[in-house]
């Protein structure tokens, strides 16, 4: 059930904006989806024309979505006449157009709700987009914590991921290898790393997938496509002799501006179930959210 924080309503227009807040119970932006489109299919007073994606920027740490909708109401009776006269006509039916902007935020979810007459829509539309995108919002470390064990945070690049219970902690590399969790015995390792890139999220995950299939490795690589923090992201899973050992890899790429993040987990071949069920329980864990300094580059649609 949403809970208002804030409403603003236009008595001249009749038009209304409420910020509201829930429980979540949606994880990722496909589930949000499901979820939306169920519920205002469900409500025959809303015809949808569109669900579209919002993705997080340098105001908004939280990815979400806009709905686009109409909305048939009956519209405010009129009042009675005098003692004797005939009842008042029923008042036609009055078209609203509906936008709302829901976001994820970890174990809450926010809609940003705005309800216009559609005969006044294109006059005020322009000021609805600048109110959706000018959402800001500053989430606090609970928001943006992993639950479990081991939880490793770094606010300077903007992202927080779950380790297992008895892993050590080594950053090797502020810039690029940027944290590494391992056990006190041979198993799984994981990693998280940092590329600058420009490309587009599918050339990353082919050149993470030909350093595994090079003529000097002969390794073999498969590549998929998923959803990691409200984003969407690549994964590599390859197979490949490397430091004299037989070994199996399992990377996840998702990208913020410039900025490639690489989650790793690297292990040896006959550990790869083990292996696959520590990558899938790490890669669902990773969060990211706005760094406190600016990171080593941005792009447009991030400032």
């Amino acid at each position: 059930r949403w809970q208002e924080l804030a409403t603003f309503t236009d008595a001249v227009t009749s038009s209304v904006a409420q910020l509201s807040w829930r429980k979540a119970s949606a994880i990722t932006v496909a589930r949000l989806r499901a979820e939306i489109t169920k519920a205002y299919g469900d409500d025959k007073s809303f015809v949808v024309t569109g669900i579209t994606d919002l993705p997080s920027n340098g105001n908004r740490p939280l990815a979400g979505l806009l709905v686009d909708a109409t909305q048939v109401l009956p519209g405010e009776a009129p009042p009675a006449g005098p003692a004797g006269s005939a009842p008042p006509m029923p008042p036609p039916p009055v078209t609203w157009h509906v936008q709302a902007a829901h976001f994820l935020g970890g174990d809450y979810e926010y809609r940003l709700y705005s309800s216009v007459k559609a005969t006044l829509y294109s006059r005020l539309q322009p000021g609805i987009a600048k109110m959706v995108e000018g959402v800001s919002m500053k989430l606090s470390a609970a928001a943006t914590s992993p639950r479990g064990e081991g939880v490793f945070r770094d606010e300077t690049v903007g992202f927080a991921c779950q380790y297992p219970g008895g892993y050590g902690v080594r950053c090797p590399d502020r810039n690029v290898h940027l944290v590494e969790f391992a056990g006190g015995t041979p198993g799984p390792v994981l990693a998280v790393d940092r590329v600058d890139s420009a490309a587009e999220l599918e050339a990353d995950a082919q050149a993470v997938s030909d350093v595994y299939t090079a003529t000097d490795v002969g390794g073999e690589a498969t590549l998929a496509r998923s959803e990691i923090a409200g984003r969407p992201a690549a994964l590599v899973a390859a197979k490949a002799r490397m430091g004299a050992k037989d070994q199996v890899f399992f990377v996840a790429i998702v990208k913020r501006g410039r900025d490639s993040f690489q989650l790793r987990c690297t292990a040896d071949a006959t550990q790869e179930a083990d292996a696959k069920s520590a990558f899938d329980k790490f890669a669902k864990s990773f969060i990211l959210s706005n760094p406190a300094a600016a990171p080593t580059a941005t792009d447009e649609g991030d400032k």
